[in-house]
């Protein structure tokens, strides 16, 4: 991402070698305020499903 001028960040997910989705989203519920309009959220496994529960709760005026 780097490559294409994306600053970028890796956040750890609380239990990842249990995730739980409960823990999971409140870490995603500490981290969104933060971000601006760009973001890109990638993730794998439990990760995309706790991304997909948050993108409704985020403000749509950043979306289409």
């Amino acid at each position: 991402m780097k490559k294409y001028n994306y600053d970028t960040e890796v956040f750890a997910l609380p239990g990842s070698s249990e995730p739980e989705l409960k823990k999971w989203r409140g870490k995603i519920e500490l981290i969104s305020p933060v971000l601006d309009s760009g973001a890109i959220f990638i993730g794998h496994s439990l990760g995309v499903l706790t991304i997909l529960d948050h993108l409704p709760k985020i403000n749509t005026d950043y979306f289409w």
